[in-house]
């Protein structure tokens, strides 16, 4: 059996069934998530050689940029 899948951004949920069925749960499908990160300043207390913070406020789902805390010796980091 052979599958067609898309990738995650090709996915749409808009049929009025589903649409329908998250608006009971509380989610809004028919308009944009909101940007809780918009405006902010993203601070670490240590980033790894070549990365930013801003790969945490930069409004996308993942984390590119990438940014972590590699090359730390302290023994916890935020």
């Amino acid at each position: 059996m052979r599958f067609n899948h898309l990738a995650p951004q090709n996915v749409v949920q808009g049929s009025a069934r589903v649409v329908d069925t998250f608006a009971e749960a509380g989610v809004d499908l028919t308009s944009g998530p909101a940007d809780l990160a918009a405006g902010s300043t993203a601070t670490a207390s240590y980033t790894a050689s070549g990365t930013t913070t801003a790969g945490a406020i930069d409004g996308l789902p993942t984390s590119a940029p990438l940014w972590g805390s590699y090359g730390s010796t302290s023994a916890t980091d935020w």
